[in-house]
């Protein structure tokens, strides 16, 4: 049972925000790929794969946990998710092969990362409907807060130790913060004689919320394709920046420190900058988007919006980043990319409940995430790619950007639910 007088949502949104501290490791794979590349000679290309890999695993696996919480709850997920996640983790700290390392972090890891995101969201959703945005807002601040504290800690462990215990240490955070997570979420506020939102009476008036599509319906909408390539594209440009924008800063800081060890610091720091200001951006994302739909604007209208300003801020601060060779420049980035970056977080798992309703959405949340796993394979992979033949992730940046825009052209494809299903 809450403290009396606090919704039980609200520890749900707690335990969201331990998953999504722990999913933020997912962010720290550029910090490893300079010292491995060093002790195993491997090209940035084949290190790049091993975080597409992780992608591309949780595609099949991101679509089993949908249906799983939606037959046999969170609890239990996650509890399995967390063990094979942090044991990947721990694994790769043991890697002497590309092999082993693809099995460790690309596999096992892959497959416990890919429910923390599905889950922690679904769930959520599920709890909130009038206050959607800010508890899927307050949720994701772990994923920032996450990225602020581990991106610096990975730097001066791998500095001070070396990879393979940052990996552990990791590892054993995983295990931590998911496991507590796990004990404390419940599936839905009808397991507990309550509803949405704390209310007395079921206080919704959209019959969609109650019901919800079914999965082909919601499937055959513009909307649902529309939101599906907003994510994959997104997601494409993000992906290239947290596999390579620390050696990528790195490679720019040190022309003009000429010290390489402190530009790598730097680039750490200035990364873990970036998470923390991404908190203000997934605030502000969830607090305006329910502030828009209290004002009479349509709920996915609201999140529509959200996502064109995190499309556009995300492509202008990557052209910042591409001319910046300073920390002014720098510090200017991480601010414009946090803000824009954290704006479209909260977002996948509010539009699919107001476009389809509660009924299904683990499910539906699970097939949109396929979108995030086929950028996340693409991004990291052609960034490797191009600096491996060129010596330089500069085209890998533009490219970026360029996806970011038509991310920007698809959300002006989503509607409301009642336009959005095709005959």
């Amino acid at each position: 049972m809450s403290p009396k007088g606090i919704f039980y949502g609200w520890v749900v949104v707690v335990a969201g925000f331990l998953v999504l501290l722990a999913y933020s490791v997912q962010y720290m794979f550029g910090i490893f790929i300079e010292p491995i590349s060093v002790e195993f000679s491997w090209s940035r290309m084949s290190l790049s794969g091993v975080y597409s890999l992780s992608y591309a695993v949780s595609i099949p696996f991101g679509l089993m946990w949908g249906k799983l919480v939606d037959k046999i709850g969170p609890r239990k997920v996650l509890a399995f998710a967390g063990f094979l996640g942090g044991l990947g983790l721990l694994s790769a700290g043991l890697a002497n092969s590309l092999l082993q390392l693809y099995l460790a972090y690309g596999f096992l890891w892959g497959a416990g990362w890919s429910s923390f995101f599905r889950v922690s969201n679904a769930v959520i959703r599920r709890w909130f409907v009038r206050r959607a945005g800010l508890a899927l807002g307050v949720a994701v601040c772990g994923i920032s807060i996450g990225t602020a504290l581990l991106a610096p800690l990975t730097k001066f462990l791998i500095t001070v130790v070396n990879w393979r215990a940052a990996f552990f240490y990791v590892g054993v955070f995983v295990f931590i913060f998911v496991g507590l997570a796990a004990l404390i979420i419940k599936g839905t506020p009808e397991e507990i004689s309550m509803h949405p939102d704390g209310e007395v009476g079921l206080g919704i008036t959209n019959q969609n919320e109650l019901e919800g599509w079914e999965p082909r319906r919601a499937i055959g909408s513009l909307s649902f394709w529309a939101t599906f390539f907003v994510m994959l594209f997104l997601v494409f440009a993000l992906t290239t920046v947290t596999a390579h924008g620390v050696p990528y800063i790195t490679q720019k800081l040190t022309t003009v420190l000429n010290s390489k060890e402190e530009a790598g610091s730097l680039a750490a720091f200035a990364f873990g900058m970036m998470g923390l200001i991404s908190t203000a951006g997934r605030l502000v994302s969830g607090i305006l988007g329910d502030l828009l739909i209290r004002r009479g604007v349509q709920p996915a209208i609201s999140r529509k919006y959200m996502f064109s300003t995190s499309a556009i801020l995300m492509a202008i601060s990557l052209g910042i980043l591409l001319y910046s060779n300073d920390l002014i420049g720098l510090t200017l980035w991480a601010i414009v990319f946090g803000v824009g970056y954290g704006f479209h977080v909260p977002l996948p798992g509010g539009i699919i409940g107001d476009l389809f309703g509660r009924k299904n959405i683990g499910l539906l949340f699970s097939i949109i995430g396929i979108a995030p796993g086929i950028g996340g394979i693409i991004g990291p992979m052609q960034a490797g790619y191009i600096y491996d033949v060129t010596g330089s992730y500069e085209f890998s940046i533009y490219l970026a950007i360029f996806s970011c825009l038509l991310a920007l052209f698809f959300t002006f494809l989503i509607k409301p639910s009642g336009d959005n299903v095709r005959d």
